[in-house]
C-alpha cells in the first residue's frame, strides 16, 4: 500500500493510541461531549492514513480560524507525539527467560470550544499546549521543509535558464511560479522569524550565477536564515539571522542540498577553475 507523507505521519502516530476503530460507512451525529470530539479527530487521523475514513469532513471539527499551516503542523505534532511518547519508563515484568516491556505514552492534549452547542478543537491553543521540547522539533522541521521548496523551486528555475540562479534582488519573484505563485511563496518562512518577514535571504555573491560555475558547491550558501527586511532580502554572512535552533541555523547550499550548522560556512563566490587546454589529449611536447 503506497501512502502519502502526511498519511504516513497520521498512521505513526495514531499507532499508539490503540483501539480507536474508524468504522465510519455513514456520517456520525455531530460529537455532543469534548470526549466524542477527540474521539472522531482521532479517527479521522487513523482512517485518512489509510484511505477509508468516510466520516464527514476535518473542518466540521475544527473551530474557525484553523489555518493550513497549523493543520501542517497538527500532523507534525502526532508524527513527534509518536517519537517521543517513550518519555515515561517503562514497566518490564520478567518471568523465567521471557519479558514483558509495557511503554506509557505520554499524554496527548487537545484544547476545544464550544460554539453554538458544538465541541469542536481549538487549533490555535492545542498547538500552543505543547510540550516546549516538540514545539522546537516542530519548528525546525517545518523551517527545514521550506527551505527545501526553495531548493526545488531553484532547481526548476535554473532547468529553464541554462543552469543560472536567480537575482539576489528578485529571487523570490522569480521562484514564485516554481512554488505555486505569490500565495505559495509567502508561506515558505521559518516559524521563528521576526514578524512580517519570511525569515530567508540569498547569498547576493551568488546573484545570477551559473550553478556549474560554483566550485565546492557543497560548502557555498545560496539560501539562509535572517531578518533582514524587503521584498527580496539577500546579503551575506553579516544579515545572517543568530541561531535559531539549538545554537545553530538552517541552509540551502549551492548544490541544493539543505544544511544545518552552528557555525556559519562561506559566502563566497569562488569561480570553477576551466579545465586545462589539453585536458584529455596527449602531454604538451
Amino acid at each position: 500500500m503506497s501512502l502519502s507523507v502526511r498519511g504516513w505521519l497520521a498512521l505513526s502516530a495514531l499507532c499508539l493510541l490503540g483501539g480507536l476503530a474508524a468504522k465510519a460507512e455513514e456520517a456520525p451525529a455531530q460529537p455532543a461531549s469534548p470526549e466524542a470530539t477527540v474521539s472522531r479527530l482521532l479517527e479521522y487521523f487513523r482512517g485518512s492514513a489509510v484511505g477509508r475514513y468516510r466520516g464527514g469532513n476535518l473542518g466540521e471539527l475544527l473551530a474557525p480560524g484553523s489555518e493550513q499551516t497549523q493543520l501542517r503542523q497538527w500532523y507534525s505534532y502526532l508524527a513527534a507525539y509518536a517519537l517521543v511518547a517513550a518519555g515515561r519508563a517503562p514497566e518490564t515484568q520478567i518471568t523465567g527467560d521471557t519479558a514483558k516491556v509495557v511503554v506509557p505514552a505520554q499524554p496527548l492534549t487537545v484544547m476545544l470550544k464550544q460554539i453554538e452547542g458544538k465541541w469542536l478543537m481549538d487549533l490555535p491553543a492545542t498547538l500552543a499546549a505543547m510540550p516546549e521540547a516538540t514545539q522546537n522539533t516542530m519548528k525546525a522541521q517545518q523551517c527545514m521543509g521550506a527551505l527545501w521548496r526553495l531548493a526545488s523551486a531553484v532547481r526548476q528555475y535554473a532547468d529553464k535558464h541554462e543552469g543560472a540562479l536567480p537575482s539576489a534582488e528578485t529571487w523570490r519573484d522569480d521562484l514564485a511560479e516554481a512554488l505555486g505563485g505569490a500565495e505559495a511563496m509567502r508561506s515558505v518562512r521559518c516559524p521563528l522569524a521576526s514578524p512580517g518577514v519570511s525569515g530567508f535571504a540569498m547569498n547576493e555573491a551568488l546573484s545570477g550565477k551559473s550553478l556549474k560555475s560554483i566550485d565546492r558547491p557543497e560548502a557555498t550558501v545560496l539560501f539562509f536564515e535572517s531578518d533582514r527586511e524587503g521584498p527580496n532580502p539577500c546579503g551575506g554572512e553579516e544579515a545572517l539571522a543568530a541561531p535559531r535552533h539549538e545554537g545553530g541555523n538552517y541552509y540551502v547550499m549551492a548544490n541544493l542540498q539543505v544544511r544545518y550548522n552552528q557555525a556559519p560556512p562561506s559566502f563566497t563566490y569562488v569561480q570553477k577553475a576551466p579545465p586545462p587546454v589539453n585536458a584529455g589529449g596527449p602531454p604538451p611536447q
